[in-house]
């Protein structure tokens, strides 16, 4: 597993200590995920802004780019090992591809107040988002598909969404 702090440390789990320390310059490293079809590849969001990839078989940070605003939450696309997705602190989430890091693949919108988290489910390549007004968002992967807005009186500000294991429901953690 990793933490972030000012540097990200990669721990072996059966002796508790870490085996790997990734430094790049980035002030704090506030969400860490790991790439789930390529292992070895982590990517970590910073409060500078910055959005840093790791390889653990290099030992060492590879690419830094800085976003306009700050990132919340990442995650990976669930089937396409190159993809990711950002929770972006100006309201969007941006998906970008590993191979073209200077273009963004898609923008996904709705949101009027910052995404702090997002989760992809794995059948159907959607995304959730939760936002700090106070909703939940999906943005379906067929553009067919209508994206859904879910918020309830007693849902403030959402901190945390993801998928239950049999990807039938959305669960959230909100501030009430």
């Amino acid at each position: 597993f990793a933490t972030g702090g000012e540097e990200m440390l990669i721990w072996d789990q059966i002796h508790f200590k870490p085996i790997q320390r990734l430094i790049w310059g980035v002030s704090s490293i506030s969400g860490i995920k790991f790439n789930p079809i390529e292992h070895n590849i982590i990517i970590s969001t910073g409060s500078d802004r910055s959005v840093v990839l790791y390889d653990l078989r290099l030992q060492l940070p590879v690419k830094k780019f800085v976003m306009e605003m700050r990132s919340n939450d990442v995650c990976w696309n669930q089937l396409i090992s190159s993809e990711f997705t950002l929770a972006n602190e100006d309201s969007n989430l941006y998906t970008f591809d590993l191979r073209n890091l200077s273009q963004v693949k898609k923008v996904h919108q709705g949101h009027v107040l910052p995404v702090l988290s997002l989760a992809q489910d794995l059948k159907n390549q959607d995304l959730v988002s939760g936002s700090l007004d106070s909703t939940i968002r999906t943005f379906p992967k067929s553009p067919a598909q209508k994206s859904e807005v879910f918020f309830s009186q007693r849902m403030y500000r959402v901190l945390s969404i993801c998928f239950s294991t049999d990807e039938r429901h959305i669960l959230s953690g909100s501030e009430d």
